[in-house]
């Protein structure tokens, strides 16, 4: 198999001016941020076609397991036109314009540490992505939810989160063109709103952007996190505590069990010298 490829920085005169940024579509001008903010921390292209920013470590001062390396963000290759057809005639709705837009530029995408992600349509061009790579079944979140009771008017296609212990999915209403940020992976209630995907990717961006320094280091904890921490540590203390009272108490049962016997050896020796 081909090796990953590095690629240095592109040339300036192929991006261009910050006043121009916002003449692009919405997910040519995500991914120019994205590039110019991050591409100093590495960028590669896979064989298979995905496009990676950044690199991040996964050690900081909220994190117990050993120092890794990761890439933050992962751009995949755009559908085909007839491959966005079939994913609009599996859903039975024509896609709006933005998501129209962005499959066309990247098919599906895992952002900051997958802490953003827009899901994937996987079909047999795109299998060899779902392991190992982040691209996520857009086919498979709207059929789970399903299964939660959420109605047909609500399409589901990414997740946002700003904690690191549950998902917050991300879904369109149909009906009122909003986007909103489900509760959980369990309850599809709204918890957040916004009245496009390109303000959720601004806001999402310019949130995320704080949790990680120049050098892709965490340097702020998540929602709860260290409030989960503490309370996982706790548990952990508490667990290690009754193991540490059943291997007393079980050694104590030992102990006696042995003087036990040793007694009666006793007794029954001295009974038979007494005979």
């Amino acid at each position: 198999m081909e090796e990953f490829k590095e690629f240095k920085p592109l040339p300036e005169e192929r991006w261009p001016e910050p006043r121009e940024v916002f003449k692009l579509k919405w997910p040519q001008r995500f991914f120019h941020r994205i590039y110019t903010n991050h591409y100093h921390r590495g960028i590669r292209l896979s064989p298979f076609g995905d496009f990676m920013i950044g690199t991040y470590i996964s050690e900081t001062g909220f994190e117990s397991y050993p120092a890794s390396e990761y890439w933050m963000h992962n751009f995949f290759p755009p559908l085909m036109e007839e491959e966005l057809e079939a994913m609009e005639a599996h859903f039975g709705f024509e896609l709006p314009r933005a998501f129209r837009e962005w499959f066309s530029f990247s098919n599906g995408g895992t952002f900051y540490a997958d802490h953003l992600n827009m899901y994937g349509w996987i079909n047999e061009r795109f299998s060899r992505f779902a392991v190992g790579t982040g691209l996520w079944s857009i086919r498979k979140i709207n059929t789970s939810m399903r299964w939660q009771g959420a109605p047909g008017h609500l399409w589901f296609f990414g997740k946002y989160t700003l904690r690191w212990d549950t998902h917050n999915y991300l879904y369109l209403d149909r009906e009122t063109g909003l986007v909103h940020q489900t509760v959980n992976e369990d309850d599809w209630t709204p918890r957040s709103t916004w009245e496009s995907v390109e303000a959720l990717f601004e806001e999402a961006a310019d949130n995320l952007d704080t949790y990680w320094n120049e050098r892709g280091v965490r340097v702020k904890p998540f929602e709860r996190e260290l409030e989960r921490r503490a309370e996982w540590a706790e548990k952990d203390r508490a667990l290690k505590e009754e193991k540490e009272r059943k291997r007393q108490e079980r050694n104590r049962r030992r102990r006696e069990a042995y003087r036990k016997k040793k007694a009666a050896e006793a007794k029954k020796k001295g009974g038979k010298k007494g005979t």
